[in-house]
């Protein structure tokens, strides 16, 4: 099976934005991970900072759970920019945060008082 899939890294020094496309003409760029089990796309956004911040997937390490139910903890050199032909749609990629954030809750901030 042939994968049609390019990733890139996301510090290769190109500047990202939502309407630009690194691969060809058909292609979007979106910011996530490829299953291990599957090889199927986890699309988190078009760009890792737009609507994630400093908790983010891929920020540190935390399990993702593909469409196929398949669960692995990922590490941040696991994400990058990923082109595909085929679109996500946005509420994918907000589905796919929200399960992130459920699996992966965010640690608490202890407040040191005397």
């Amino acid at each position: 099976m042939e994968d049609n899939t390019k990733q890139r890294r996301a510090n290769d020094g190109k500047s990202i934005a939502p309407e630009l496309h690194l691969g060809g003409p058909d292609e979007k760029t979106y910011w996530g991970i490829h299953c291990r089990t599957c090889c199927e796309l986890v699309a988190l956004d078009i760009c890792p900072y737009l609507s994630f911040g400093p908790g983010a997937a891929g920020m540190k390490p935390g399990a993702i759970r593909c469409a196929r139910g398949h669960n692995h903890i990922y590490f941040p050199r696991d994400f990058g920019f990923v082109d595909v032909a085929v679109a996500v749609t946005e509420a994918t990629m907000r589905e796919n945060r929200e399960e992130y954030r459920a699996i992966n809750p965010s640690t608490p901030t202890f407040v040191h008082s005397q």
